[in-house]
């Protein structure tokens, strides 16, 4: 990746850029930046318009660009590998110059579907597709479905005869080697009862050991929590949950919430990430646009569901009066874990990790992608890293 301010100056094939490389090809330059293929077989990038600075629009397409670029080069098809690259490349600057960012999903999907081809998979493979190791539920297609989407592992969509739902399938390795079957989706609408009917369906259909639930949420105190920062509940509950009373010329509503509590495993194991921080700095620097000026970290306490978007700090306020840790406030965490609770034996492990893009006044929608990114990463990182202390093996 090449990052320079704009220039008028194009690149040139057999040129040496500033970082050293030799350009072999040149897949496409225009106003907006450049694609091209180096001396050594590798793609590189450059973004000149805005100082270099990458649109966060586009942060999520180039980390997409950047997955696929890894599952290509273990390709052994020579040919297949260097077509593939190719496209990819093509691809790239067609989202650099085009005027709306494009979906990233859709935008790489023929490359995505000839990596599931070379790698094996099939499509509708019947009762292998009905099991999973974890199960990743996400509240919303844009952004937080996509961050998923662009993890290492090669996602390949699939759907079944009797379900509507449209799931994505991959496969994660654990820090011990194991590989792990991963099974992710979103529900067609936000919302509490969307987010807990696809849970409860996923749990039932899969059979998952995890459930996550990644994506973004507003955070509950602002001067303590930066943009970014990973929100994991110790205790989540719907604060919808009540009764309508008139008080005066207007009607309040007074909670009666029952809180569920995250396994003490899963805590114990978030409350030492939270205490040593490993790979958030990593994560933080992964990101290929602007970041916040704060230092990425990690925030336990409770997490309220609401059915509504918080537009207002009053509801937060009344709820901090009695939970003085609360860490953030979204609207689907406490459905999703009903539905591992309140199931058939064993029910699932459920871990649930957010990320903050707003707070409940001033929202606005500069850092859901970025915020969707550390979400995603996180999860990836703390699953694949903690599976041997969260399922340890069995003694034989």
């Amino acid at each position: 990746m090449i990052r320079s301010k704009k220039s008028t100056k194009l690149l040139k094939v057999g040129e040496e850029t500033r970082t050293g490389h030799i350009v072999e090809r040149i897949l496409g330059q225009g106003p907006n930046g450049a694609v091209f293929t180096t001396k050594n077989n590798e793609i590189r990038w450059t973004y000149w318009t805005n100082n270099g600075r990458l649109p966060d629009s586009l942060g999520m397409v180039v980390l997409h660009f950047d997955s696929l670029l890894i599952d290509i080069r273990s390709l052994p098809d020579m040919d297949e590998k260097r077509a593939l690259f190719e496209l990819a490349g093509k691809t790239l600057y067609r989202a650099f110059e085009s005027k709306i960012p494009p979906d990233p999903v859709k935008a790489f999907a023929e490359i995505e579907e000839r990596l599931a081809g070379s790698f094996g998979y099939a499509r509708n493979r019947g009762a292998n597709a009905n099991s999973a190791d974890v199960v990743i539920v996400c509240a919303l297609h844009d952004p937080e479905l996509h961050a998923m989407l662009t993890l290492p592992g090669v996602a390949e969509a699939f759907y079944m005869a009797d379900d509507p739902q449209t799931y994505h399938r991959t496969r994660w390795t654990t820090a011990n080697g194991v590989t792990l079957n991963v099974i992710l989706a979103a529900p067609n609408q936000m919302g509490l009862t969307a987010a807990g009917v696809l849970s409860a369906k996923m749990v039932l259909q899969f059979r998952p050991k995890l459930v996550a639930m990644a994506g973004i949420a507003a955070g509950a105190t602002a001067g303590k929590q930066g943009f970014g920062d990973v929100v994991t509940p110790e205790h989540t509950f719907d604060y919808g949950t009540g009764k309508s009373i008139d008080n005066g010329r207007r009607q309040d509503i007074v909670p009666s919430p029952t809180p569920l509590s995250i396994n003490a495993r899963i805590l114990g194991r978030l409350k030492e990430w939270q205490r040593s921080r490993p790979h958030l700095d990593e994560i933080a620097k992964g990101w290929p646009s602007a970041r916040p000026g704060t230092t990425l970290n990690i925030h336990t306490g409770p997490i309220f569901s609401a059915p509504t978007v918080q537009g207002t700090s009053k509801n937060i306020e009344r709820v901090l009066s009695q939970w003085r840790k609360l860490s953030a406030v979204e609207m689907e965490a406490h459905a999703v874990h009903r539905a591992c609770s309140d199931t058939l034996d064993p029910a699932p492990m459920y871990l649930c990790a957010k990320s903050v893009c707003d707070f409940a006044v001033g929202k606005n929608d500069d850092w859901q992608h970025y915020a969707a990114y550390t979400s995603a990463n996180f999860v990836y990182r703390f699953i694949t890293q903690e599976w041997s202390n969260l399922f340890p093996p069995r003694k034989k």
